[in-house]
């Protein structure tokens, strides 16, 4: 995992994010990573953070829309019970511009992904 966070120039967002220990909450958090600082995980993540949400329901199906405009960091998550919108601050951080956009399973977690489409304005 380190090798990811210390070496990736990049946003990340972890949704649906629980630990199996039932007294850990469940949380949606967004991270700036910050290639070759040498801190790590420290420092890394953006404000404000979500917890015990209870949105993500296993088996059913979401449709996720996330915009990056400025110095903010949108996430809109739909189902067919609700919607959720989810900010975060970007402008503590050094902008990003440019760069890979990508999905990472976490090997404990099972998801489909289907309609995958990048738009820029």
């Amino acid at each position: 995992m380190s090798q990811y966070y210390n070496h990736m120039n990049t946003y990340h967002i972890s949704y649906a994010a629980y630990s199996f220990d039932k007294d850990e909450p469940e949380y949606i958090r967004a991270r700036r990573y910050m290639p070759e600082t040498g801190q790590g995980l420290e420092g890394t993540a953006l404000t404000p953070e979500y917890e015990n949400d209870g949105f993500f329901d296993t088996g059913v199906k979401h449709h996720i829309t996330i915009i990056k405009q400025g110095d903010n960091l949108y996430m809109k998550v739909s189902n067919t019970a609700q919607t959720k919108y989810y900010w975060f601050d970007t402008g503590n951080f050094p902008p990003l511009k440019s760069g890979r956009i990508g999905l990472r399973q976490m090997w404990t977690r099972a998801a489909r992904y289907a309609n995958f489409i990048i738009y820029e304005l």
